[in-house]
C-alpha cells in the first residue's frame, strides 16, 4: 500500500485577480516596507512617504503595480 499526500499550496501568495480594490496593496524594494498604492483624484500611484510617488498617476492599480515593477518593487496584501 502506498500513502496518500497532499500538497500544500504556498500560502503566502495570491493571483492578483483575486485583489479588490478596496484590500490594502503594500510595495517592498530590497525586502524593505517601501509604500502603498492608493488611489487619489488624478488616479492610482505607489506611495513612497510624504508627498513622494514612484511613477506617477495611472487609470488602473494593474497599470500602476506593473510600472512600478520596473523600478524593482514587489506587492504584498494582508487579505
Amino acid at each position: 500500500m502506498r500513502r496518500i499526500i497532499f500538497r500544500e499550496e504556498e500560502s503566502d501568495q495570491i493571483d492578483f485577480a483575486y485583489i479588490d480594490e478596496n484590500d490594502p496593496v503594500f510595495a517592498k524594494k530590497d525586502d524593505k516596507l517601501s509604500g502603498m498604492l492608493v488611489k487619489e483624484g488624478r488616479g492610482w500611484i505607489l506611495r513612497t512617504g510624504g508627498d513622494g510617488g514612484c511613477s506617477g498617476f495611472h487609470d488602473t492599480i494593474l497599470k500602476c503595480i506593473a510600472d512600478a515593477k520596473t523600478y524593482g518593487y514587489t506587492f504584498y496584501t494582508a487579505s
